[in-house]
């Protein structure tokens, strides 16, 4: 896009954890997709994956999962207030449904 300064770019994040704590997302799949698409214009922009599942998401477990993407994807989780915070300023609704097998699902 000759003449312009930026990039928005918006996903749907679905995400879903499943037994042993194993990540399944094609929204990390599609962002890799786009960098590759947009090429240099892609260090234009932030590439921002933010977790909203603090309870399972630490910091480790993010840099680990996002090691098979693009590097510059950075992964951002924190404290349930942090999340918090990230979701009412990106206006992003998210919530934990128990599953019947005592386990649970982030809604978002």
């Amino acid at each position: 896009m000759p003449g312009t300064t930026g990039y928005s770019v918006l996903l749907s994040a679905k995400t879903r954890w499943a037994a042993g704590s194993v990540m399944y997302s094609t929204t990390l799949g599609e962002m890799t997709g786009l960098i590759e698409a947009l090429g240099p214009a892609a260090d234009r922009l932030h590439w921002l994956f933010i977790s909203v599942d603090a309870g399972c998401d630490a910091p480790e477990t993010m840099a680990a999962y996002l090691d098979a993407f693009d590097c510059r994807i950075l992964g951002l989780s924190g404290i349930e207030a942090q999340v918090e915070q990230a979701a009412r300023s990106f206006r992003v609704y998210y919530r934990r449904v128990p599953t019947e097998d005592g386990g649970y699902t982030m809604d978002h």
